[in-house]
């Protein structure tokens, strides 16, 4: 069996350039529809997507710890298991960020189409599956 080499993904260092500071402000407003995307998701039975969504929203807190707004609950977070696992936070996140909800944006568009279509656009899971959707195309496209 062979195996294809694969490189890990680009760790950013130092300061953003402006151009990213200045997109920071829509950055922060997907990281915060992705927290509640999770919760609604959970609350209507989704669970699993919920966790989807949650690991976005993390990664997504880790890129903005030194946002004020965010700042605490990144601080939070890193007193939390999950602070082991974090490893470098800040801007080297952007490349997971991009990741991770690019692939939440495109799945969770296939289960909006899927779920809208037998529950209806108007059914509570579909609304938290279409925000989950949008804020993780919005984060993709940001951190591009």
């Amino acid at each position: 069996v062979m195996v294809i080499p694969m490189g890990s993904l680009p760790q950013l260092q130092g300061t953003p350039p402006q151009e990213a500071l200045d997109s920071i402000v829509w950055l922060k407003y997907a990281v915060l529809a992705m927290w509640i995307a999770a919760l609604g998701r959970l609350l209507t039975g989704d669970a699993f997507g919920s966790l989807n969504d949650v690991f976005s929203a993390v990664v997504g807190t880790f890129l903005l710890k030194d946002d004020p707004q965010f700042a605490p609950c990144a601080n939070c977070l890193m007193e939390t298991p999950i602070g082991v696992c974090a490893g470098n936070t800040g801007w080297s996140c952007l490349p997971m960020f991009m990741v991770l909800t690019g692939m939440n944006g495109l799945f969770d568009t296939f289960r909006v189409l899927l779920l809208g279509g037998r529950l209806g656009y108007d059914a509570p899971i579909v609304i938290f599956l279409i925000l989950s959707a949008v804020s993780g195309w919005v984060g993709m496209y940001i951190a591009f």
